[in-house]
């Protein structure tokens, strides 16, 4: 005889989506993924978007994503930054009993958070807080960091994006280093990048030939020493007459060499040059620009976007609590570039940081190797073409401010389906 086997409870109440840091041009999507992933699922009975992250959930401040205009949401998946708005906060210690009254008070069992490491920390603690207090609530964390920081994961969604737009800013100012030749001397482009240097290593992706910009490459897990420095910029300029210089922000000193702290690490060594060898230099910094803008979007970006969204949506439904979304890819050399989607702790995710290993750096630490570029090519959607096409003209997409009241006591249903 059979054992039969008693259907799984699920909770039934509603579900509230977040996000915490810098968006990128394919934030949207992930949104996109995630409400439209919801509508099929009977467990969730309305859809709800923090506005200002987390400290939209403490105050209550939530906007109905189901409730949009069904073009308004259509039109995401195309739509620059990001329709919720966001911070860098994350919850101390007595704000957990906030945001989980806040939780009940909604009906809310469902959690989805995207962001950093300090976004999967805060969705770790509110998994483990809520379920200490005996509150179902189920808790995905969906790692977007433009400068692919969190560990665990091949590559966090937006880095794609963000990678191609340095890529291309890198290419632009490359080829006007060289029409300018002599007068433009020694460029520096300063690249967002704390302990890790994901970001700026991309911008190899620009070259096309062996004297094309960019000539040098820093990182953080390299670090710069000044006399080498000083050496490998002089190689370059005696042989071309002009120099296109890359480096991470948080790059740090090699061999106890002291650099600056401060963020200023482009105008401190655009002085270098010109004390120690006489060379006029400039520098820009390159910061928000580069990722939100859906003319750099990565195509492969954008639909690992959709389906960490969707994939975030059937993990809660299905009762999986503190965990965050993983992509991998498959290895095969002789096939084209794919991925799948897997799962990992939140604690894990939380407490990770991925820094670019030995292998993607060349031994003389000033650019990438083969590697990296092909760790990298397929993320950004491929090489970079000779030209691009003109910004797409989209549809402006603004949320309706929807608000969200406490549903009544009344209206309250049994959270189980059986």
């Amino acid at each position: 005889m059979l054992q039969q086997i008693k259907p799984t409870l699920k909770v039934r109440g509603n579900l509230v989506v977040g996000q915490s840091g810098n968006p990128s041009a394919v934030f949207n999507t992930c949104l996109y993924g995630i409400i439209q992933e919801a509508k099929q699922h009977p467990e969730i009975q309305n859809i709800y978007g923090m506005a200002d992250g987390v400290e939209g959930l403490l105050k209550g401040d939530l906007i109905d994503l189901g409730r949009q205009n069904p073009t308004i949401l259509e039109n995401l998946k195309n739509a620059p930054s990001a329709v919720l708005s966001s911070n860098h906060d994350t919850l101390v210690d007595e704000d957990y009993d906030r945001a989980l009254e806040i939780c009940k008070q909604y009906k809310i069992r469902f959690v989805i958070y995207m962001g950093d490491k300090g976004a999967m920390s805060t969705a770790d603690r509110l998994a483990k807080f809520a379920e200490t207090e005996g509150y179902p609530l189920y808790c995905i964390g969906v790692p977007h960091s433009v400068e692919n920081t969190l560990g665990f994961t091949d590559h966090c969604f937006g880095y794609g994006t963000a990678a191609r737009a340095n890529a291309i800013v890198a290419r632009n100012v490359g080829r006007d280093v060289e029409a300018m030749g002599v007068t433009a001397g020694v460029k520096i482009i300063e690249i967002p990048g704390g302990n890790s240097g994901w970001l700026a290593a991309a911008t190899a992706l620009a070259k096309d030939a062996d004297d094309s910009s960019p000539h040098l490459i820093y990182l953080p897990e390299s670090g710069l020493d000044p006399a080498q420095f000083l050496a490998d910029v002089e190689a370059v300029y005696r042989r071309l007459g002009y120099c296109l210089i890359v480096v991470s922000e948080g790059i740090q000193g090699k061999d106890k060499c002291t650099l600056p702290s401060d963020g200023c690490i482009g105008e401190y060594l655009c002085a270098l040059l010109a004390e120690r060898l006489q060379l006029k230099a400039s520098w820009d910094k390159l910061e928000d620009l580069s990722r939100f803008g859906m003319q750099s979007a990565s195509v492969v970006d954008s639909g690992e976007a959709l389906m960490a969204g969707q994939a975030a949506v059937r993990r809660a439904v299905d009762g999986m609590n503190g965990f965050m979304i993983t992509i991998a890819r498959h290895l095969d050399p002789n096939k084209p570039y794919s991925s799948l989607i897997g799962m990992v702790r939140l604690r894990l995710g939380a407490k990770s940081e991925k820094v670019v290993p030995e292998v993607f750096i060349n031994e003389a630490g000033n650019f990438v190797t083969e590697a990296f570029e092909k760790y990298v090519t397929p993320l950004i959607g491929g090489r970079l073409p000779a030209t691009l096409e003109p910004d797409p003209n989209g549809e402006e997409v603004r949320l309706e401010p929807i608000s969200v009241s406490p549903p009544n006591d009344e209206s309250e249903k049994d959270i189980f389906l059986s």
